[in-house]
């Protein structure tokens, strides 16, 4: 998408309640010194807990610290699109559209596609917390990913956290991996790496559209978080939900354009990026909180069912995706990106931290 695009949506949404809104200090003399940040993103609040922790956390703490530090700063604040849907944001941010972004890299599989090394390992662990702990160990053995941000995109990464686990909600119940075949499911970017075996229709989606692609029936069920399933109402329509347990991600950024940092003061600098660091940590607890009751949230709604992946189907289904994430890595090599260099860090600190996969996956 162009920057004039996205800016003639942007003018347009400018008006829309609740998508645009500015925070500001309550004394007139801040008002006049405060610096104004747009902050976007194309997920929702209610959607995903990275949007919905930085609405409610990072926006006004950076408002109330740099207030209480004497450099304010206010933000204009557009979710869920109203300026950029959730493949735009990192091109947002990098023509200035923007100033501060938060997106999932998944949705970014082609730009991206070495921040996407989650979906390369299936059955990773699904507890956020140490998902994100060994995102950032590998984040600090592999300069390249932060980098990157700055090099290729013209922006400075802050923090990075994750999004729970996904799971299947399907329109009829499946017990075994050939239950699925055949049929269509859909999913976000890189995560349709887990849809390959058994001969699975991935199709490829996101919040925005899930829910009218199951209802219509061109699609048979739905690989998605489960609070985000809730959010969209994907029970009434794909009441069936299969707990799998592929893995949590460490996919959620927040970024800042370069030059619009480098006009900040050092102040609000330090701000930002003490505010983010803790955000990277309350998203991940938030994760984990809203994997544990979802599904118990999902019980409560009529004719719906809840099931569990097996350890039999969950040994397969790995066994089905061995070569996957040698696969990967391989083609980030091919693509000028250090992707054996990330595997073998990453696959390193999983086992630092005590975490045992299903299967040892080739990684050489």
């Amino acid at each position: 998408m162009t920057t004039t695009s996205i800016s003639r949506r942007r003018a347009l949404a400018g008006g829309a309640a609740g998508l645009s809104v500015a925070l500001i200090g309550t004394k007139a003399s801040a008002q006049a010194r405060a610096i104004n940040l747009r902050i976007a993103s194309g997920h929702t609040t209610a959607a995903l807990a990275y949007v919905g922790v930085a609405d409610s956390f990072f926006i006004p703490e950076v408002v109330r610290r740099s207030r209480e530090r004497g450099h304010p700063v206010t933000f204009t604040v557009s979710w869920g699109g109203a300026v950029t849907r959730v493949n735009e944001t990192l091109e947002a941010v990098q023509n200035g559209v923007v100033d501060v972004g938060l997106f999932l890299a998944t949705f970014e599989a082609a730009r991206l596609f070495s921040h996407n090394w989650h979906p390369w390992v299936p059955f990773a662990p699904d507890n956020n917390a140490l998902q994100i702990k060994v995102t950032h160990e590998v984040y600090e053995r592999v300069p390249f990913l932060r980098n990157v941000f700055e090099q290729r995109f013209g922006q400075r990464m802050i923090a990075v956290s994750g999004a729970p686990s996904v799971d299947l909600a399907t329109r009829t119940p499946w017990n075994r991996l050939e239950d699925l075949r055949g049929r269509r499911i859909a999913g976000a970017g890189a995560l349709l790496n887990f849809l390959r075996p058994g001969g699975i229709v991935g199709v490829q989606g996101s919040l925005a559209d899930f829910f009218t692609s199951a209802q219509s029936g061109v699609v048979d069920g739905v690989m998605t978080v489960t609070a985000g399933k809730i959010a969209i109402r994907l029970y009434e329509v794909n009441p069936h939900l299969h707990v799998t347990r592929f893995g949590a991600s460490g996919s959620a950024h927040i970024t800042v354009n370069s030059d619009r940092w480098r006009s900040l003061p050092r102040p609000v600098q330090d701000t930002l990026q003490e505010v983010a660091s803790e955000w990277q940590i309350k998203t991940a607890e938030e994760n984990d909180r809203l994997y544990a009751t979802a599904v118990d949230q999902w019980r409560t709604f009529p004719n719906t069912t809840v099931s569990y992946m097996s350890d039999e189907t969950r040994l397969a289904w790995a066994q089905a995706l061995s070569g996957l994430p040698l696969e990967q890595a391989r083609e980030a090599d091919r693509r000028g990106m250090p992707g054996s260099q990330i595997l073998r860090t990453y696959m390193e600190r999983l086992e630092a931290n005590n975490f045992r996969l299903p299967i040892t996956y080739p990684i050489a």
